[in-house]
């Protein structure tokens, strides 16, 4: 007895089309494997490599930052230090990875290039910033705790020097931020660079008044003031005849620490000793004569 099994001619035809379907996916996937299990190894080990990398990176940080409490470096010295070399190590670690995973250097650092050339010229302000902090950093004409007097009148105490600003706390405990151009651009007057400072004021007394004896008064006053350093320069004379009054200058050194405390309270001491001993201050005054 025969049995014979009917089919379609086009049930035939996708059979075979799905058997050849199957053999090449079947060759695909053995010829494609060695590569994506290769592409998924060095994408495992770059990610191995950036791990460790960046925990070296800030191990090393790290230490050097332990190193800059043990030295007398500069504190904001030391921040833009730490900072060129996080970039420096960061761009070394991107450019190991890039190298690893096979990606041609010199397209990468030609392609650094041209990203810097567009930012540089988008960013022509802030560059001159960081040019001004890199003088700023390494020329030193003042440092992190100095009080400073700028080309614009502006006066604090700087608290920070960045990368492209810096920082001023001012007298009445405002807080002024200053972009570096500016500031390297100007003239800097630093007040606490040196140890010690000459103060000068002025003090008026009346023409009837014996100036010799005023200024043996003063004289005796200024060495009596615990300030006072190098005795030997300090002078008491007569500066100017001025219209209604005989201008006395005093010209004396104190400590760079106790200026201000001794700006504020000498002149208090100047009056009550001229006080003392009966000697004028004359001040200007207006008589109207009113004539009928």
């Amino acid at each position: 007895m025969s049995f014979f099994a009917l089919t379609a001619p086009g049930g035939l035809s996708e059979t075979h089309d799905l058997q050849e379907s199957l053999t090449a996916l079947q060759k695909f996937v053995k010829t494609a494997s060695p590569v994506v299990l290769s592409a998924l190894w060095h994408i495992a080990l770059a990610l191995v490599i950036f791990f460790v990398g960046r925990w070296l990176i800030d191990r090393f940080l790290s230490r050097v930052a332990l190193l800059d409490n043990k030295t007398r470096i500069d504190p904001g010295v030391a921040k833009f230090v730490r900072s060129l070399v996080r970039v420096g190590l960061w761009a070394l670690l991107i450019y190991i990875i890039a190298d690893f995973l096979g990606v041609p250097t010199a397209s990468f650092v030609a392609l650094l290039g041209s990203v810097g050339v567009t930012v540089g010229l988008a960013l022509q302000g802030s560059l001159s910033n960081f040019a001004g902090g890199l003088i700023i950093m390494f020329l030193h004409p003042f440092k992190t705790g100095d009080y400073i007097k700028t080309a614009a009148e502006i006066e604090g105490t700087v608290t920070e020097i960045g990368l492209f600003y810096t920082t001023l706390r001012m007298a009445d405990n405002k807080i002024i931020t200053i972009p570096n151009g500016s500031l390297s651009g100007g003239n800097i007057t630093n007040y606490n660079v040196l140890p010690v400072r000459r103060l000068s004021t002025t003090v008026g007394i009346a023409y009837e008044a014996d100036a010799g004896r005023a200024i043996e008064l003063l004289t005796e006053l200024i060495h009596s003031r615990k300030p006072l350093v190098n005795p030997e320069k300090a002078l008491v004379y007569i500066k100017e005849l001025g219209e209604s009054s005989v201008v006395v200058g005093l010209h004396y050194w104190v400590k760079t620490a106790d200026y201000w405390d001794e700006a504020w309270s000498i002149n208090r001491a100047i009056k009550e000793t001229l006080d003392a001993n009966g000697i004028a201050i004359p001040f200007n005054q207006l008589d109207v004569h009113v004539i009928r």
